[in-house]
């Protein structure tokens, strides 16, 4: 990979090897789960999320700022009038006691646009976590590339179903 990315690329045999001295640990699966623990995080780091599960509670507590995307607290639910089922897993996984208020904390527009504060200085932790959204801004990449490799004549089409599961793994 280092090769083909033109960056140096270390394979690691465990997560937190993986962000020992990072200044930026981002998390983007589909992990219902914590992936990001309170002990991994260091002075000065950034933490990100695409999804509210990924980092835990106590990580979260350590970090001196938080931004979220949305003060809203109940899940956006979009899904295909193909898919049937049971409901989505965001709507499984509700607050539980000890958790933080997430809506006490700026937005990340409030921040953008100077009516929060954003990061203090350098040994500040701080956090952005993706706590609600639909991942417009993927499918708006997406079409763009996907248009640009079809008028290059470029890549592979792939089977709709590897994309539709109504359920995490």
């Amino acid at each position: 990979m280092s090769r083909i990315l033109n960056v140096e690329v270390q394979p690691v045999d465990q997560p937190e090897t993986a962000v020992k001295g990072a200044d930026i640990a981002l998390c983007a699966t589909s992990s219902e789960d914590a992936i990001f623990f309170a002990p991994w995080v260091e002075t000065g780091m950034h933490i990100g999320s695409i999804r509210r599960p990924e980092i835990e509670m106590d990580a979260l507590r350590k970090a001196d700022r938080v931004a979220i995307h949305s003060r809203d607290i109940s899940p956006i639910i979009e899904a295909s009038v193909e898919l049937k089922g049971e409901s989505a897993v965001s709507e499984r996984k509700s607050l539980k006691p000890g958790d933080v208020d997430i809506t006490k904390f700026p937005t990340i527009a409030e921040v953008i646009a100077g009516q929060a504060k954003g990061r203090q200085g350098d040994t500040e932790i701080t956090c952005f976590l993706n706590n609600l959204g639909l991942g417009y801004q993927f499918a708006a990449a997406g079409s763009v590339v996907y248009r640009k490799a079809k008028e290059k004549g470029v890549g592979h089409d792939l089977p709709t179903d590897w994309f539709t599961e109504s359920i995490k793994p």
